[in-house]
């Protein structure tokens, strides 16, 4: 595939709506406990890799509507607002560049190695990025959810490493699959070595 201009806004309008289709039905959610295991993330990290970091960043805005319009309770201050946007946007933001960088880290390394390596490493930064959110505004959220700070932590960080491993085993395949079986339908450019 020729890496023209039209090539990328189409790709990147694919995964965005991609995106905004697992994050509006329950396709892109797999209960782990009382957390979910997303797979937002995954279009996400796809776009940075095979159309670059600023569509990547695109699909991620689909990402950030979508966490947004799932949340099931609204802020009633200014401060769990600033919680809620904190946690929902600055992760994701995250996504793409933590993605592109790893991806050249291991460019010399196979197609498949160094794909598995950015979503390996992009899906951590998210989770532990929105765990480190949750554990810094932890008053906030816990008044969100109307739950005395000790409860709060428990019900988020017990099952918080299963539902990080799901998620970066989820991608850690997925991703080196979808990016390769783009590249083969010739959808998406060769990587750069």
């Amino acid at each position: 595939m020729k890496n023209t201009p039209i090539n990328k806004i189409v790709l990147t309008g694919l995964l965005t709506a991609l995106c905004a289709v697992l994050g509006l039905t329950p396709l892109g959610m797999i209960p782990v406990g009382p957390l979910v295991a997303t797979l937002l993330h995954i279009p996400v990290i796809i776009a940075a890799l095979l159309v670059g970091m600023v569509p990547g960043m695109v699909v991620s805005l689909a990402f950030i509507i979508t966490s947004i319009f799932s949340v099931p309770f609204a802020p009633t201050n200014a401060v769990q607002f600033i919680a809620v946007a904190c946690t929902l946007i600055l992760p994701r933001l995250a996504i793409a560049p933590v993605a592109v960088g790893i991806r050249h880290a291991f460019r010399r390394l196979s197609p498949a190695y160094s794909d598995a390596m950015s979503a390996l490493g992009a899906t951590m930064i998210n989770t532990l990025g929105f765990m480190l959110f949750i554990w810094l505004f932890r008053e906030p959220w816990a008044a969100l959810f109307s739950s005395d700070i000790n409860g709060f932590l428990a019900i988020f960080f017990f099952p918080a490493p299963f539902n990080g491993a799901a998620e970066c085993v989820i991608a850690a395949i997925a991703v080196p699959a979808i990016c390769a079986a783009l590249r083969k339908a010739k959808l998406a450019p060769e990587p750069k070595r």
